[in-house]
Order: structure tokens, then sequence, then C-alpha cells
């Protein structure tokens, strides 16, 4: 059933960001033109500047409105689980025969896959932009950056360490991502409590997780700092050890975050089908 509540989800998902991709697309294609036209405008007619002027406001807009898409991506998969879940289709969401946790796992899972693919393909726009709107530019950067790479690594200098910690570090990266998005749910799903004032009440719920976390954070930075020069004969031993198994430090970093994230993904689930079982509030 979990396989059915994230189809369903997916294509909700799909139907969202589909149309806005389409919208990005069409200003990345009008952007390539943009360039392409002005590489052709003649020199005596270019100097007056307006069809360069076009073409890099063209850019600035293709790369606002790309980020813009792939910041808020997040925000719009939380409005479309708050509809699902809190607004008028909850009517038929909460008559699924599937438990809560499975319902906001694949509705989370969703999420987090079409927020991938948002950023993948948002890159993928760019890349094109660059490659062909900016073709001289992106021919020297691309140049000296395997120029770079050539001269750094080769397959026989990497360590297979190195290896595994970049791909743990791309899965940390991707763990985080999903507990982000949970976070927000959680945040609807306290907040849907709050019959009047749903979005307000998920809004505030946020800013308080906001707040304690920064707190948290914040008064671990202090006892660090002032944990540090009563420590200098170790961390400088520390330090050393580091710089000698830096792949080793990266796997455990990475480790780390992977284990955190999961746990915190699962605990903001579960209060999300917490919630969402014992004090639902629909519209």
């Amino acid at each position: 059933m979990l396989g059915k509540v994230f189809k369903y989800e997916f294509k909700a998902e799909f139907k969202l960001f589909a149309p806005i991709c389409l919208v990005v697309t069409a200003i990345t294609f009008l952007e390539v033109i943009m360039h392409l036209v002005n590489s052709q405008i003649p020199e005596k007619i270019a100097i007056f500047g307006l069809t360069s002027v076009l073409a890099y406001m063209s850019t600035g807009i293709m790369v606002f409105v790309g980020f813009a898409l792939v910041g808020v991506a997040s925000l719009l998969s939380t409005y479309l689980f708050y509809k699902s879940v809190a607004g008028n289709e909850g009517y038929l969401t909460h008559t699924l025969p599937v438990t809560k946790m499975k319902l906001v796992v694949g509705k989370n899972l969703a999420a987090f896959v079409a927020n991938i693919l948002v950023t993948l393909y948002v890159a993928v726009l760019l890349i094109i932009s660059v490659s062909i709107a900016h073709r001289e530019t992106a021919t020297v950067v691309w140049r000296e950056i395997s120029t770079g790479l050539k001269t750094a690594f080769s397959w026989d200098k990497i360590p297979v360490l190195a290896i595994i910690a970049a791909i743990l570090m791309i899965i940390a990266f991707l763990v985080a991502f999903y507990s982000r998005i949970s976070i927000f749910y959680a945040c609807v799903s306290i907040g849907q409590i709050n019959n009047n004032h749903k979005i307000i009440m998920s809004v505030v719920v946020y800013i308080i997780y906001t707040v304690i976390t920064q707190t948290i954070s914040s008064i671990l930075s202090v006892v660090m700092s002032l944990a540090v020069p009563a420590l200098d004969s170790k961390m400088d031993s520390l330090n050393n050890i580091i710089e000698a198994n830096p792949e080793t430090f990266m796997i455990g970093v990475a480790l780390t975050v992977i284990v955190l994230n999961v746990l915190f993904a699962w605990l903001f689930n579960y209060i999300s089908a917490r919630m969402l079982k014992n004090h639902l509030n629909l519209e």
C-alpha cells in the first residue's frame, strides 16, 4: 500500500511541478535565443547595446526563476501535503486503507523524489544555457576543470576510502533532504489542530522549532569554544589524526549525518502520523 500512496502522491507532485518546469524551460529557451541573436548582431548596431542588455536580462530572469523554483519546491510540496491531509481532500485521503505512518512516509518519499528531480532538471537547464548561450566561457571553464581534475587525480591514485566517503556524503545529503521535508510535514500536522488558523499555526510551529534548534546550536557552539582552549593538546592530536586520515574522517562525518537524519526523519514522520491519527481536524 505504501507504493500506491507514493504513486498517487507523485502524480499530484508531477501535476504541480510540470507546468512550472515548462515555464522555466520556455524562459531558458528564450534566453538562449536572445543570446544567439545578440551574437549575430553586426558590431555597428551592437554598439547601442539594447540586444546585449535584453540578453543579459533574460539570463538574470532565467537564473532567478530556476533557483526560486528549487528554493520553494519543498514549500509547494508541503502545501500539497496540507491540502491532502488537512484540507477538503483529507476526507478522501483518510478513508484509504493504510496506516497513518505509511500515508505520511509515502507522501514524504514522493515529495523527496519530486524535489530532487526538479533540482536536477533546473541544473540541466542551466548547463544547457551556459553551454549554448555562453559557449566560450563554458569551454574555458570546462577546460580548466578537466585539467585540474586530471592533474590532481587519476584512477590509480584515488583511494577506495575516498570513493566510499564521496558516496556516503551524497547519501547523507539525500537523507538530510528527506528529513527537511519531514520537518515541514510535522509542522503542518501539528498546526492542523487549530481549525481556524491551520496555516498560521503551522508557520508558528516551524518558527518555534527553528528557535529551539538555533538556541541549542548556539549553546553547543559556546560550550565547544570554551572547551577548546582547555583541550589544546588533545585538539592538536585530533587534528593530526584527521590530517593523516581525511577519508576516514569524512566517512565518520557522513555516517553521523546519515544516522542523525534517519532518526530525525523517523521522529518527524512519527509525529505527523500520531497527530493525523489522534488529533485530526479537517476543514
